[in-house]
């Protein structure tokens, strides 16, 4: 049986700065700032969703992978991210979803994901607030 990671480090990160922020005597409401690059994923369960939707405010990319006729989320997705123009690729990400989130800085990118052997891609803009993009496969 095989496992599935449901935390990577910055999101646990950024769990706990959100834990810190909202403790009783905290100094305040600063909202912590993650680096264009950093990204989550998970998501499998529901607890796992929980936790990815407790932090979904830090990124401005949030992405979804589901089979086209159910829904049903997918999971074991590989992502990479270009984006438009000059700038540095991000990923190959492997073993993504059902959620990924990522911080990117303004501008132009093309979402290429993989699940199956099957390819997806897509173009989203980041600008002020989140963009939410849901990626689709056919039923293996």
């Amino acid at each position: 049986m095989s496992t599935k990671k449901l935390w990577s480090f910055p999101l646990a990160a950024a769990a706990l700065l959100v834990l810190l922020q909202s403790a009783p005597g905290s100094a305040g409401a600063i909202s912590p700032t993650l680096a264009p690059g950093a990204h989550a994923t998970g998501g499998v369960s529901s607890e796992g969703r929980e936790e990815m939707q407790t932090t979904q405010d830090l990124y401005n990319l949030r992405l979804t992978f589901a089979e086209a006729r159910s829904g049903a989320y997918l999971a074991g997705v590989t992502v990479t991210i270009e984006p438009e123009g000059r700038g540095t690729s991000f990923g190959p990400f492997a073993d993504c979803g059902p959620l990924f989130f990522m911080v990117l800085s303004p501008g132009v990118y093309r979402i290429n994901a993989t699940y199956g052997g099957v390819a997806r891609s897509t173009t989203v803009r980041i600008g002020k607030g989140a963009t939410r993009a849901t990626l689709y496969w056919p039923e293996v």
